[in-house]
């Protein structure tokens, strides 16, 4: 049974960003981010946020403006956007992985 999404806190929003950016340093996510270089590099920032129904964490490129994002649903739902669809579908799945070791999800 997973966890109350009320137990789902801002900080584990980047806690996922930190998982990412980790895997992605070992080769685990089995894709480089090189598949979003519009958003990352130098110019890359990252905000995150969480309310009653979502949990966020939304890149930006400070110079060419450009936008993606992870979303969480209050039923741990992956939702990425912004992004192409084969980088999606493996974020989604490994944001998903994370839930699973953090235990929010069986």
């Amino acid at each position: 049974m997973p966890k109350p999404f009320a137990e789902f806190k801002r900080r584990n929003m980047l806690d996922v960003y930190l998982f990412i950016e980790k895997s992605l340093v070992f080769g685990e996510l089995g894709f480089e981010l090189y598949n979003i270089p519009h958003l990352y590099g130098e110019n890359m920032t990252f905000v995150t946020d969480k309310t009653n129904d979502y949990g966020t964490l939304q890149y930006t490129n400070t110079k060419t403006d450009a936008k993606a994002s992870i979303n969480i649903d209050k039923d741990y739902n992956v939702f990425i956007e912004g992004v192409d669809n084969d980088t999606k579908n493996r974020m989604e799945q490994f944001v998903t992985q994370y839930l699973q070791q953090a235990k929010f999800l069986p």
